[in-house]
């Protein structure tokens, strides 16, 4: 505590040279050094937590030992002996007893750095300690206070040389968590200015520049800048003073110096930008800054000049971006390289021209002006894009996760499932930008449109319903949603030679729907998602031909035909209960087809005999439950993700269950409402394939379809497989489609018997693989810019475009054209 008293007395110096003489007569210093704080200004005030620079004068005629600098606050009381120090901020000792020769007068800059007292305090004493190299000590002391919002100028520096005619770009940074009233910054000395930021809304941080205009008749001298932040309770800091030396104006004759930076993919679509920013700074004023491209189109054949683009803005620091089909290039037949010449330059208020060409790179270069066009004395900055096809359209947030997209051929859009904002998206062909939208339920995953194309259907995954959209209006019709209610299905294991029943399971399997599509009949197929309760998916059926009253006839059944044989096990299907009873007979308590009738009464008996009686109850149509004999009910179940695809002319629909290895694929052929197929080639197929299923199609017919997986994989109606094809390395992340007007394979149009496939290459690099579905080999690669990731679709083209292709990619949908020539 004794400190506080010794404080006054430190400050005291003794005038006069203080040389006494020791009891041998030999003279002895006794002048203490001179010391002074420099900076902060008394009473400056920080932010709590921040650092603190101090600035210091010192002299010594003997020299200077060490440099002590010290910041505490007072608590308590002198005068009742409670008085104590807090450190806040952290000492910092400065030693010269190895200098050599003896320092004897120098200026000091350290930063305190603060301690984790957080507390906000109105007085903190910073002193300066000095010790000379005989022991003779001073002090300088000052206080400043800690609290309020953290401000700083970050540019220009303490020390900065600014000419009179210039304008100086000052930044400043600043920061309260209770909100930034207003940001003032204060230029005083030989010039005075003055300018107020207020804001109406207050800002949690701020990071701005304001420019300083300095006249030209304005006299030599020293400038200080101050910059003094105020929160929204009123409370200010003001920053730590910058310096500024003014010098006279002067002819001017040197360039600005400029610096750039850009920002471009190594692939590219037409559509795609290269951002370039610029900044330049003078010692005058900048007046504009600018790009300069040439650039060339590298082919197979030779290189191609194209267009030369040169862009400018008044002001010191600009962006500019420049899309790759401003350049005077076509979309490309084929892969090809676009070689770019970049210059950046600047002109400042006397006209002289600098230019750099060196990215991050602050450079002067002479200038070449050739009319509006602006280029350096050598080469420019060289960037190489490799130019691919598509355009791609991405959402409007990038975190959004689009799942499914389905076309809208008639309206010439893609409709596209957006899960993570419970919408559908609109993109019209050839579009870069989604244009509209369409609210539907939780989680949209699987789209479908109907028969005629007139109405979308979409599958909300969150939720146990599917949204009704008609196409025309863009808008769900909210009583059309189709809720159906929860089905169970029931496992029963008899014994064949006495028709007895042994066990009766009840399956609970997941409702929540997944991928969908329609059907010729109308029929509504869907997926459904497995989940951590009722982990299982299934297939299901919404017949809109069935009474789709909800408390009667349930709206859907679980379609069951894929199941494997097995002699002594059986399925119920949608029946109110099932049981067994001491007898070891099956009883049945069957649904009624529609909600005019009654229930009809439960049956009782063996297992053949209920299954026989329930099949004449659905004779006279007063019932759809049924019990299937020889199926295997732990075969229904499907692990997650069962894929759907439907042919073009909605005959056939083929599902692929996407999380196992080998996965399973199913194909089904719609005859007068009936599903009909086989599961006995299943084994076969996937036998041949050994892989999980990611990806799904089928032709204009159903008479060829494909799987992807870690290869693509092609199957006839009879779920034989007919050839396969390596298309990319590694794990394999995109969809795979078939030319939409396929039919009759193999003895379609030859030019139609296509195959659509994602992939990507070992540099890195994803296309789509072009597949000639009959001899099986890769017919072209078509390059584009981002990985496929999810559904690949085709459509008819129209004029010079053959095939339409869609896809969701990393970053959004891309659409591809392909002309005739990319199918041969």
């Amino acid at each position: 505590m004794f400190i506080l008293y010794l404080l006054p007395l430190l400050l005291a110096g003794c005038g006069g040279d203080n040389l006494f003489r020791d009891p041998a007569g030999i003279a002895v210093d006794r002048d203490p050094p001179g010391i002074r704080i420099t900076d902060p200004a008394i009473g400056h005030r920080v932010a709590v937590g921040d650092s603190i620079l101090v600035r210091i004068d010192v002299e010594d005629d003997a020299g200077i030992e060490s440099v002590l600098l010290s910041g505490f606050a007072v608590r308590g009381s002198a005068e009742l002996g409670t008085a104590i120090q807090i450190p806040r901020f952290e000492p910092k000792q400065v030693d010269f007893t190895d200098e050599a020769p003896l320092v004897r007068d120098t200026s000091l800059a350290r930063y305190l750095i603060a301690t984790g007292d957080t507390l906000p305090a109105d007085t903190v004493f910073i002193v300066a300690n000095v010790t000379d190299v005989v022991g003779n000590e001073r002090a300088d002391t000052l206080h400043v206070a800690i609290g309020g919002p953290r401000v700083a100028i970050v540019a220009p520096t303490s020390g900065t040389e600014v000419r009179a005619g210039a304008v100086v770009p000052v930044r400043v940074t600043a920061s309260d968590n209770a909100g930034l009233q207003s940001l003032r910054l204060a230029l005083s000395g030989d010039l005075e200015a003055d300018t107020l930021l207020a804001y109406d809304q207050p800002l949690a941080t701020v990071d701005t520049v304001v420019r300083f205009e300095i006249p030209e008749g304005s006299s030599t001298g020293e400038l200080e800048l101050r910059a003094i932040a105020t929160n929204s309770v009123n409370d200010s800091t003001v920053s730590q003073v910058t310096r500024l030396s003014l010098l006279a104006l002067e002819d001017d004759t040197d360039p600005p110096s400029v610096r750039f930076r850009f920002e471009a993919v190594e692939r590219a679509e037409l559509r795609d930008f290269i951002v370039v920013s610029v900044a330049a700074s003078d010692d005058t004023r900048v007046d504009r800054v600018g790009i300069t491209f040439a650039a060339s189109h590298r082919l197979v054949t030779g290189t191609e000049p194209l267009d030369t683009i040169s862009r400018s803005a008044a002001t010191d620091s600009a962006t500019f971006r420049i899309a790759l089909d401003e350049l005077g290039l076509d979309i490309p037949a084929d892969t090809s390289t676009v070689r770019i010449e970049l210059t950046a330059f600047a002109f400042d208020q006397a006209d002289n021209c600098g230019a750099a060409t060196v990215p991050e790179t602050a450079l002067s270069m002479a200038c070449d002006p050739q009319g509006d066009v602006v280029l350096a004395s050598g080469p420019g900055a060289r960037m190489d894009v490799l130019l691919v096809r598509g355009t791609t359209a991405q959402p409007e947030i990038s975190s959004d996760r689009l799942v499914d997209l389905v076309a809208d051929e008639a309206r010439e859009r893609i409709l596209i499932s957006n899960f993570s904002r419970n919408r559908v998206e609109v993109l019209p062909f050839d579009s870069a930008t989604f244009t509209d939208s369409v609210r539907v339920g939780a989680e949209p995953w699987g789209l479908t449109t109907s028969v005629d194309g007139d109405t979308l259907f979409a599958a909300n995954s969150a939720g146990t319903n599917i949204s009704v959209v008609p196409l025309a209006e863009l808008e769900e019709v909210e009583p059309l949603r189709i809720a159906p209610a929860d089905i169970q299905l029931y496992g029963v294991d008899y014994d064949v030679a006495t028709d007895s029943v042994g066990t009766v399971t009840v399956h609970d399997y997941s409702d929540r729907p997944q991928f969908l599509g329609r059907l010729s009949s109308g029929q509504l197929v869907y997926s459904t998602k497995p989940t951590s309760v009722r982990e299982p998916g299934t297939i299901r059926i919404i017949d809109a031909a069935n009474d789709q009253t909800r408390e009667f006839n349930r709206g859907s059944e679980i379609f069951v035909d894929y199941a494997t044989t097995a002699i002594g096990r059986a399925i119920v299907v949608n029946a109110l209960s099932v049981a067994v009873g001491t007898e070891k007979v099956l009883t049945v308590c069957p649904r009624r087809l529609t909600s005019a009738q009654q229930d009809p009464a439960c049956v009782t008996g063996g297992v053949s005999a209920v299954s026989g009686a329930l099949a004449e109850l659905a004779d006279d149509g007063l019932t759809d439950t049924r019990v299937d004999l020889s199926r295997e009910i732990g075969s229904i179940a499907l692990t997650d993700t069962t894929f759907v695809a439907v042919s073009r002319d909605n005959s056939t629909v083929a599902f692929g269950e996407g999380a196992t290895s080998p996965g399973r694929v199913f194909l089904f052929k719609n005859l007068g409402g009936e599903l009909h197929g086989s599961s006995t080639e299943t084994a076969d197929l996937v036998g041949n394939a050994a892989e999980r299923v990611i990806g799904l199609g089928l032709n204009g017919d159903g008479s060829l379809g494909a799987a992807r997986g870690q290869r693509a994989y092609f199957f006839d109606s009879d779920l034989r497989l007919t050839g396969q094809v390596d298309s990319g390395v590694g794990t394999p992340t995109g969809g795979v489609a078939l030319h939409p007007l396929d039919t009759g394979y193999p003895l379609g149009n030859p030019l139609e018997r296509r195959g659509f496939v994602a992939g990507v290459d070992e540099e890195g690099s994803p296309f789509i693989d072009v597949i000639d579905t009959f001899s099986f080999v890769s017919l072209r690669r078509v390059y584009i810019r981002d990985r496929i990731v999810g559904t690949l679709i085709a459509t008819p083209g129209s004029g010079d475009i053959a095939v339409r292709l869609f896809a969701i990619t990393e970053s959004g949908v891309v659409q591809v054209g392909l002309r005739q020539a990319d199918l041969q």
